[in-house]
């Protein structure tokens, strides 16, 4: 019976008891909804999640049922909109993330989920599976110091556990996956042990769908859309603590690099200690902990560009050096959507109207008094000031033009009203 815990054979009277806490519980759900928590970990991915997935619920008008969150997350993210991690809570981002997957398909922007909508985003549909750990995993993981140093003598930049590899792979917290297996423990895993994971779509296929790319600063947020301009992704984003002024333009993507390395100098180090120490450039190698991540897009000047990132509950506030990051598993989704020469318009704030308008979406300028340090034009930072400098030595899995995934030649940057 769907929402009860592991039973073996419970007598009938003990049942029926289940039976009328469970209505009950739910009918309270439906009538008190759950208010958004300004400190659970959808705002503080850091955060413990509920002690089982399924114990925060969301209740839908005008019925007494209750849908346990990670169902919706885990929906969302296999359709390209992310509420950054899966941990079964119901917080700004996963109703934002609603919200944003109303809008591109022409429904009231309410941030709860109608079954019609629940429907149509087959929410509940084998939200779990399976996963055994090979011996593939294991080698992945290895020691990333915390030296610049250190970190350039080693080959490469691995997972530091497997907790960490499995958090990444399934785009969960890891207090939610150990919630989903409560009788194993996370530390003392094995090759061959069999985990409970978020049924996730990690590598999905390179389509080059996308033909434009908008970011809003101060929402933490990035759009794809494609050549109808339908928003067929959504991300959430970090960007640079200061100088973002200068990030307000219209780019395009140059280039595209599977598992870059990375050109660390010390002068976009300002607070570290050790760069200043260094006074020298060092070639940081590639992995899952590069200071990048696990790729990199282009965008031109001063090495400014779309990224991973090795520390994902970062992402969704002003936490980089000066690009823009996403989540390792987001990055590369975006990867398999957009080719070069995509056009992507960076603007303080954005907000998409319906998805039968094709116009462009309303923008605001930069709200100085937002801005965490002093502000600067393109125009006065030289590339030499770059904050993010362009990843070296990329391995290419996927070549945007290759003939196996050559995009749609009539993808183009369209007209803009400046």
């Amino acid at each position: 019976m769907q929402g009860f815990p592991p039973a073996t054979a419970p007598c009938a009277l003990e049942l029926l008891r289940r039976t009328l806490a469970w209505t009950a519980g739910c009918a309270l759900i439906a009538l008190f909804p759950p208010k958004l928590d300004a400190q659970d970990s959808d705002t503080d991915p850091g955060a413990l999640p509920a002690p089982a997935p399924a114990v925060q619920s969301v209740a839908q008008p005008g019925i007494f049922s209750a849908i346990p969150v990670a169902w919706w997350q885990i929906a969302l993210d296999r359709n390209h909109f992310s509420p950054g991690f899966i941990d079964g809570k119901y917080g700004r981002k996963t109703a934002e993330c609603v919200r944003q997957w109303q809008i591109s398909k022409g429904y009231p922007a309410t941030g709860i989920l109608t079954p019609e909508q629940r429907t149509a985003l087959e929410v509940g549909v084998e939200p779990f599976t399976d996963y055994q750990l090979s011996a593939d995993d294991f080698d992945q993981i290895g020691v990333v110091p915390t030296s610049w140093e250190k970190k350039a003598a080693q080959a490469s930049l691995p997972y530091q556990s497997v907790e960490e590899l499995l958090s990444e792979k399934f785009h969960c917290t890891p207090a939610f996956l150990q919630a989903l297996n409560p009788g194993q423990s996370l530390d003392n895993l094995e090759i061959g042990d069999t985990l409970r994971v978020p049924r996730v779509n990690s590598r999905p296929k390179a389509t080059f769908d996308a033909a434009e790319i908008w970011i809003g600063m101060e929402q933490f947020a990035l759009w794809v859309l494609n050549q109808e301009r339908h928003i067929i992704a959504y991300f959430p984003v970090s960007i640079g603590r200061k100088d973002n002024a200068r990030l307000i333009s219209d780019w395009k993507i140059i280039n595209h690099a599977d598992l870059p390395s990375y050109t660390f100098d010390p002068i976009n180090y300002p607070e570290s200690p050790e760069a200043q120490s260094l006074g020298r450039r060092l070639l940081i190698p590639p992995g899952p902990n590069s200071p990048v991540g696990v790729y990199w897009m282009g965008l031109g000047q001063g090495g400014i560009g779309i990224h991973g990132t090795p520390s994902p509950e970062t992402i969704g506030s002003a936490e980089s050096h000066g690009c823009f990051r996403l989540q390792n598993w987001n990055i590369s989704k975006l990867a398999r959507l957009a080719a070069n020469d995509v056009p992507v318009y960076v603007r303080s704030r954005v907000t998409f109207k319906s998805a039968n308008d094709s116009s462009d979406p309303d923008t605001e300028p930069l709200d100085a008094t937002k801005e965490s340090g002093q502000t600067k034009s393109l125009s006065d930072t030289s590339p030499a000031e770059s904050t993010e400098p362009t990843p070296q030595a990329p391995n290419q899995e996927i070549d945007p033009y290759a003939s196996d995934a050559t995009p749609n030649p009539s993808i183009g940057a369209p007209s803009q009203a400046q």
